[in-house]
């Protein structure tokens, strides 16, 4: 087995594109503001515009996990980070579309959104979950109490293809002063070369709650049946919810954007 860190490169194009918009989070200096926190627990089903009335009985998407937190940091910026855990709750495969992450205040008003355009993994069966979060700046905000919660909606369709799966395992959490970093395994079992791997990574409490998600890019391929070593870290969040983080409950996926030889 080969271990790469993963990071992305700068000249990219297109891939680098996705990349930023997808986001890693970026390391930045954080104060030690407790800040503002939510989490919610509980079946959200998801409505998608794009599945049709006749198929809606078998293709259903629910938010089981959404969890936010704001804080100030030390430039006095308010920041917040919303997670969720989507999962397929219907009868056949979905195939998701970008999510989008909203922030609301008390009122239901939004404070801000986020697109996450590379969503791991793309493609759920019938009891699968996908993770996603971002973080964001509310650069109209000065105080992290303005933040109430966070809501996800995004369209889905039936999926046409089979999923591509690749296995993670040997999974390790580690925090330290100001990072959080999750180290594991990915294993190529499709049977073909797989090319430009998003890997997400779910930070969870003791008790398996979700508690922040983040994201890393791996610019490379990994043959049929080889595998890869992987890292993924962020030193962004605050210290009051990386605490919380149980270094052996994390869960990692990982997901290419091409699979097959070139041409």
């Amino acid at each position: 087995m080969t271990g790469y860190r993963l990071k992305a490169s700068a000249g990219l194009g297109l891939l680098a594109g996705i990349f930023l918009l997808a986001g890693c989070q970026a390391s930045e200096e954080h104060s030690a503001s407790k800040g503002e926190s939510s989490s919610k627990k509980g079946t959200s089903h998801i409505e998608s515009k794009s599945v049709a009335e006749g198929e809606k009985k078998d293709l259903k998407v629910t938010a089981d996990q959404e969890t936010g937190r704001a804080w100030k940091d030390k430039a006095g910026h308010v920041k917040v980070h919303g997670a969720a855990r989507i999962k397929n709750t219907g009868s056949k495969p979905v195939e998701l579309d970008t999510v989008q992450l909203n922030f609301l205040d008390k009122n239901e008003k939004v404070l801000g959104t986020k697109e996450v355009l590379a969503v791991v993994p793309k493609i759920l069966k019938p009891g699968e979950v996908a993770y996603v979060g971002k973080t964001i700046s509310l650069k109209e905000k000065r105080d992290p109490k303005v933040f109430d919660r966070v809501t996800i909606s995004t369209d889905y369709n039936p999926a046409l293809k089979p999923p591509v799966t690749l296995k993670t395992d040997k999974l390790s959490g580690e925090k330290s002063k100001d990072t959080v970093r999750v180290t594991g395994t990915i294993h190529n079992e499709t049977g073909e070369k797989v090319k430009d791997i998003f890997v997400t990574a779910a930070l969870r409490d003791g008790k398996g709650n979700l508690v922040a998600v983040v994201n890393e890019y791996l610019d490379m391929g990994i043959k049929a049946g080889k595998s890869t070593g992987f890292e993924v870290e962020d030193s962004s969040l605050p210290k009051e919810l990386t605490k919380k983080v149980d270094e052996k409950q994390v869960k990692a996926q990982a997901y290419p954007l091409f699979i097959g030889e070139e041409k």
